[in-house]
């Protein structure tokens, strides 16, 4: 696994709905507290447009929560992106830690099929949902301009971003815990292959106990089931065991997968 020297958590993308549109002062304030922002129309009843923050600073933060006070919170969050970068020394090994995350990070609640585009790695089948994860290591780091490998969980919808995030309104932004969110969401399995191959076995299919020969063994399946890219076999991933044969009653994930302490991961992270 590759090494990184530090890790940022933040808050990559907030979108809030506006019964009135804000002003040019609001935006000339809170353009140097982010990297950007802009207003957006929307169709939803009873709002005049969406107002999408791009990587928010601690300040502007504050400054929103002071702005929703002063304006009687006519305002709704309804898109909450969260990241997590860890800053590494060159490109190189932030796409090692990429293709490491790719193969271990689990998300929970997951359905569908996991899929790369454009070197962004997704463990959801469709770019935007109402929920999703997403890493990529050919971008630097926002706030210090170092290579990074970038995990980030999208939520969409007032509803969703509300029940599992807690955040309702702006000043509920100044109150979130990274590390709390982290703690939970952060969770690395790798694959017991010779359980896995022992598994196959009683499947009827020939016994694999490493991890080349059960690659192949499985393959099979999942191409049949549309788990290939560009044409070829998917790599076995941690999050392809878990979900995929949730269905086989013959296959138990849990035997198959081991839990990996991810805590040191966490460890001294710093909030932006």
């Amino acid at each position: 696994m590759s090494n990184y020297t530090n890790n940022i958590s933040y808050f990559d993308t907030v979108v809030f709905l506006a019964k009135k549109e804000p002003g040019r002062k609001f935006f000339e304030e809170i353009k140097p507290l982010c990297g950007r922002a802009y207003l957006k129309p929307t169709k939803t009843t009873g709002y005049e447009g969406r107002v999408i923050i791009h990587q928010p600073q601690r300040a502007a933060l504050k400054f929103l929560r002071k702005f929703e006070s002063e304006h009687g919170k006519p305002f709704k969050v309804q898109e909450v992106h969260i990241a997590l970068d860890f800053l590494s020394e060159n490109f190189e090994d932030a796409q090692e830690l990429q293709h490491f995350l790719e193969q271990h990070f689990v998300k929970s609640h997951h359905k569908g099929i996991s899929t790369n585009y454009n070197s962004t790695y997704y463990f959801s089948p469709r770019k935007w949902g109402r929920t999703n994860a997403v890493v990529y290591s050919d971008r630097q780091n926002r706030f210090t301009g170092t290579p990074c490998a970038h995990l980030e969980f999208r939520f969409s919808g007032s509803s969703l971003v509300a029940g599992s995030l807690g955040i309702k309104r702006l000043s509920d932004l100044c109150r979130f815990d990274f590390l709390k969110f982290w703690a939970k969401k952060f969770v690395l399995k790798e694959i017991d292959y010779p359980q896995l191959g022992r598994q196959s076995h009683r499947r009827g299919r020939a016994k694999q106990t490493d991890k080349a020969g059960v690659d192949r063994c499985f393959a099979g399946i999942l191409k049949r089931n549309v788990w290939y890219a560009n044409g070829e076999p998917a790599v076995i991933t941690a999050q392809m065991i878990q979900d995929f044969f949730r269905g086989y009653g013959w296959f138990k994930s849990e035997t198959a997968l081991r839990r990996l302490d991810a805590s040191n991961f966490l460890k001294n992270m710093a909030v932006v």
